[in-house]
């Protein structure tokens, strides 16, 4: 229910919209906005990897989205290509928008920090991966790492941190993954140009230790990210934090009762990943 409710509250034109939920005999079925032009992991596999004009066009749009949820206080925790789409405008003449999309893990953070180890494995933060059962991370700080991971993906055509290819089950493949995620060591292929200073901005992202990892602040500040940032986008910023009109959408009243309901009929806990 939390993630439902989470997703609701956010209204911005870089997340997703959320409508409405509704039941079936076995199913929680959630409505949302819909957007024309597929994931933005289905166009990078077209293309091979983004120019870095483009990929710094949706890592901005990505990076002010996040901002918002965040500063509603959520924080995502499986930020990743696959969970974003892509709006486009074939019958005008403007760039496509991305919208966060997926809010499966997502937790309010305000109320405590988040403990469980959850998201894909090729974008967790090093400090997920090392959770002990008592311990607790900063999702923030969780999410900026996912972010790098999608900026290099975006430049690339790979993540930053592939397993080893001498890996000879899914257990080898995964523990050689940890590792190196863990090290935070990565170089980019050669075969791609990229600019000194998007290299600059990637290396205090892809930081191990999340209190020496640059904030969202930090990443807005960056002369990299600063590029070709619409003029209107601080404005955005500080437009829909203070945004709550509800009216429009399924209450959150209405929500609890009807999942409340269907939990009873089925027999189940509502439950939500701490």
């Amino acid at each position: 229910m939390a993630e439902v409710l989470n997703h609701r509250k956010l209204q911005h034109p870089f997340v997703i919209g959320f409508k409405e939920v509704f039941t079936t005999q076995h199913y929680i079925c959630i409505v949302m906005e819909y957007a024309s032009g597929r994931s933005l992991y289905e166009h990078l596999c077209q293309s091979g990897h983004f120019s870095e004009t483009a990929a710094r066009w949706f890592f901005q749009q990505l990076m002010i989205g996040l901002d918002y949820c965040h500063q509603k206080g959520v924080v995502n925790r499986d930020v990743k290509l696959n969970n974003m789409l892509v709006q486009v405008f074939p019958n005008e003449p403007r760039p496509p928008v991305l919208k966060i999309a997926d809010f499966g893990y997502c937790k309010a953070y305000q109320t405590s920090d988040p403990k469980t180890k959850v998201g894909t494995l090729v974008c967790m933060a090093p400090e997920v991966l090392a959770i002990s059962s008592s311990g607790t991370y900063d999702g923030v700080k969780c999410d900026i790492w996912s972010c790098g991971v999608m900026l290099y993906w975006m430049l690339f055509g790979t993540t930053p941190f592939p397993p080893d290819p001498a890996a000879r089950s899914d257990m080898e493949r995964n523990q050689s993954l940890v590792r190196r995620i863990t090290e935070g060591q990565w170089q980019p292929p050669s075969s791609v140009p990229v600019s000194a200073p998007c290299l600059d901005l990637l290396r205090r992202i892809l930081v191990p230790d999340p209190l020496q990892r640059y904030s969202i602040a930090d990443i807005y500040a960056h002369p990299w990210f600063q590029e070709n940032l619409p003029i209107e986008a601080e404005g955005m910023k500080k437009e829909y934090i203070g945004k709550e009109d509800y009216s429009s959408i399924q209450s959150e009243e209405g929500i609890k009762e009807l999942l409340s309901q269907a939990m009873q009929r089925w027999g189940m806990r509502l439950y939500s990943c701490p």
